[in-house]
């Protein structure tokens, strides 16, 4: 998808709304008009106090989560899988997003973004204990992207080659 991304770029829902119908079109070009494209994957370092200055400054990053049973099961609250289950944990992993990190009763979290859907956990999202070894978040590879964003559609709507078009 990173390929694609850096190739094609990707247009965010403020620049370029879904209305069922055309109510503008241009004639030529603005084809990457409000769109971001990925300039290069960078590897975060694996450290806490580097990894909250990435979140803090330029974005999320991604994190390999092994699949264990209780975090199937995540509802709510910090998380922290036992030292037991980290050493028992199965080789398949899930990709996450952290996209940020808060403290909550003394204990400090990173905020990860599953795949799983709005059903799983606090609305897709969990906390994830940070500052000990959990399950390898603070000590798995970590990706983040620098991204190049194009200005948005507002200019073209209004260059000349726009129109106002109803169906």
């Amino acid at each position: 998808m990173i390929q694609y991304i850096q190739e094609n770029g990707v247009s965010s829902e403020d620049d370029y709304q879904y209305f069922g119908k055309r109510e503008k079109w241009c004639t030529n070009g603005g084809t990457e008009l409000g769109k971001v494209f990925v300039q290069r994957v960078v590897r975060i370092p694996r450290n806490e106090t580097l990894m909250m200055h990435y979140l803090a400054e330029v974005g999320p990053m991604t994190a390999e989560v092994p699949i264990i049973e209780p975090l199937r099961h995540y509802k709510e609250g910090v998380f922290h899988p036992s030292e037991a289950l980290c050493a028992e944990a199965p080789s398949r992993t899930q990709t996450m997003t952290v996209v940020g990190y808060g403290t909550q009763n003394s204990k400090n979290y990173w905020i990860l973004k599953n795949s799983w859907g709005e059903t799983w956990g606090m609305n897709g999202y969990i906390y994830y204990e940070r500052g000990v070894e959990s399950c390898g978040i603070e000590e798995g590879d970590l990706f983040g992207v620098e991204v190049r964003k194009v200005p948005g559609v507002e200019a073209a709507n209004k260059r000349s080659d726009c129109h106002d078009h109803c169906n």
